[in-house]
């Protein structure tokens, strides 16, 4: 008989974990870390470094060479001008020349675009790409990114560029960069989950094959991984949303260019667009919290993942284990409406029974897993 248990006293279960200071507080990423973002960022904040992803590609090449971020505080200036300024100074350094302002300016015209940036002529240029935005929060976005596609048992050979086939002003440049610190990180950073092996599959033969051209993937590296990284999040929240009951395929999405007219028409024969996909995000940080909430559920001391993954165990345990499995649900949502007491006006878990009655039809599994789910919508 499997051994199915609920973490609520231990030294990482509920009570630990959800009270700080004796107040309530929701947490995720303990059990099982879904994406990148614990709350909706305020305002714009990401705005341009999402449309950029410079930043993002940056951080990433440099999770993958275990390297951290230099820096360059000299001028406390921007770090796109500061990098600038130290590449230049260590090229003069190294070159014999009376023409030092002419010798400048070709770097600078050869090597920087207009806003300073250092142009991609390599693949160790991708690790001195920098976020607009300081905030450390969206650094999460390249861990993420790395933990789903990339992880410790990808090919990094495909990374080796020999800067010895570079001409020779190349080379200058790539001896010129600034050396990035070796990363501190000790222990062993949690995982993110990836729910789609098969996109991860893909990705690999995508990204093997954009490799063979160095050229064309230093000009579309952010083009490929902005794909990737919305391709992901769009079907896990198309995912979430069918609450385990549909397959766990792939499901089509359609996409149109930015520059197209599109008619009533062919609006109407998008099975899933964009418009879907943003309505079914708006309920995505309640469907991460119930089934972090979830996953203090074990199944043989293992995390039980996420919805398609426990009904599927589910269906697979006993009798008797069902019975345990159902217990432990309804004690994980006691647990929950025992604690949250504070309401908009008029509201209440009274309130909430019922709309969750009008809303259910699963069967009795199911449904206890929507009202987990329920009771965080309800609630945040």
């Amino acid at each position: 008989m499997r051994t199915i248990e609920l973490n609520k006293d231990g030294a990482n279960g509920l009570e630990k974990r959800y009270f700080k200071n004796k107040t309530f507080s929701h947490v995720t990423g303990n059990q099982i870390k879904l994406v990148p973002f614990k709350t909706n960022p305020s305002g714009d904040t990401f705005s341009e470094d999402f449309k950029s992803f410079q930043g993002v590609i940056g951080e990433l090449f440099r999770i993958i060479n275990s390297k951290t971020q230099i820096e360059l505080d000299k001028t406390k200036g921007i770090f796109k001008d500061e990098l600038k300024k130290d590449i230049i100074e260590n090229a003069l350094s190294k070159v014999d020349t009376v023409h030092k302002e002419e010798f400048k300016n070709m770097v600078t015209k050869l090597f920087f675009d207009d806003e300073n940036g250092l142009i991609k002529f390599n693949i160790k240029t991708l690790s001195y790409m920098n976020f607009i935005n300081p905030n450390n929060a969206i650094k999460e976005v390249s861990r993420f990114i790395f933990d789903l596609f990339y992880g410790e048992d990808f090919n990094f050979s495909l990374f080796e560029e020999d800067s010895k086939n570079e001409n020779l002003l190349h080379q200058l440049i790539l001896q010129c960069l600034p050396e990035l610190p070796e990363s501190t990180s000790k222990s062993k950073v949690a995982a993110y989950y990836n729910l789609f092996p098969e996109i991860k599959e893909q990705f690999i033969t995508d990204f093997s094959y954009l490799t063979t051209n160095k050229d064309f993937l230093l000009k579309h590296i952010e083009d490929f991984l902005k794909y990737y990284y919305f391709h992901y999040l769009s079907q896990l929240i198309i995912r979430f949303k069918s609450f385990g009951l549909a397959s766990s395929k792939i499901a089509p999405v359609n996409y149109t260019m930015d520059w197209e007219t599109l008619s009533e028409t062919r609006l109407n024969g998008h099975t899933l667009g964009w418009k879907q996909l943003n309505r079914y995000s708006s309920s995505i940080f309640a469907h991460i919290n119930a089934i972090e909430l979830l996953n203090y559920i074990s199944i043989d001391n293992k995390i039980i993942g996420d919805y398609n993954d426990i009904v599927t165990q589910f269906k697979n345990l006993s009798s008797e284990e069902q019975v345990k499995f159902e217990q432990c649900i309804d004690e994980l949502i006691t647990f929950y409406t025992d604690n949250i007491t504070v309401f908009d006006t008029g509201k209440n878990w009274e309130d909430c029974e019922n709309q969750l009655e009008l809303a259910l039809c699963q069967e009795n599994f199911t449904e206890k897993i929507n009202k987990t789910f329920f009771s965080f919508w309800f609630k945040i």
